[in-house]
């Protein structure tokens, strides 16, 4: 019995072995691939450092490059139309509107007018203007114009 009692110590003690031997190469294996994780992780957060500034020097470029394009541009409309002004605006805004009757034409002059959002108004009756179209298969006319000329501040 005691051959076998030393028997089974043995294999007690070969299978611990083994065990401590698995355990050792599973924490060999768990800790490279966490320091591969970890180069892995390393590597794609250079890449995207380097993406990202990529990035910002392109969106840098065509900022600067719509810049010089406007800038290009506004010139060639100040050669072209001397009498404009570029930067700054006149202050005042001229509209030109076609109403259809006269009670309508005065209907929007009182709103104009009640509202604050006018200065002044000129009304014109246009009465040898006629115009005729086609809107959704029936023939339109439209005579008897009140053309109202309105003029306000920007502010």
């Amino acid at each position: 019995m005691a051959d076998k009692q030393k028997e089974a110590d043995a294999l007690a003690a070969a299978h611990a072995a083994d065990l401590a031997k698995m355990d050792a190469e599973h924490d060999k294996a768990l800790a490279d691939q966490k320091a591969a994780f970890e180069r892995a992780a390393a590597q794609q957060a250079r890449a995207h450092a380097a993406a990202e500034a990529a990035r910002k020097r392109r969106e840098e470029e065509q900022l600067a490059s719509h810049k010089r394009q406007f800038a290009a541009r506004k010139a060639h409309f100040e050669n072209q139309h001397s009498n404009t002004w570029s930067e700054a605006t006149t202050g005042i805004t001229v509209i030109e509107i076609n109403v259809e009757n006269r009670n309508k034409a005065d209907e929007l002059i009182k709103d104009l007018f009640y509202d604050y959002l006018v200065a002044d108004i000129e009304e014109l009756n246009v009465n040898q203007l006629t115009r005729t179209w086609i809107r959704d298969g029936d023939e339109r006319i439209w005579n008897n114009q009140n053309k109202l000329t309105i003029m306000t501040t920007d502010a």
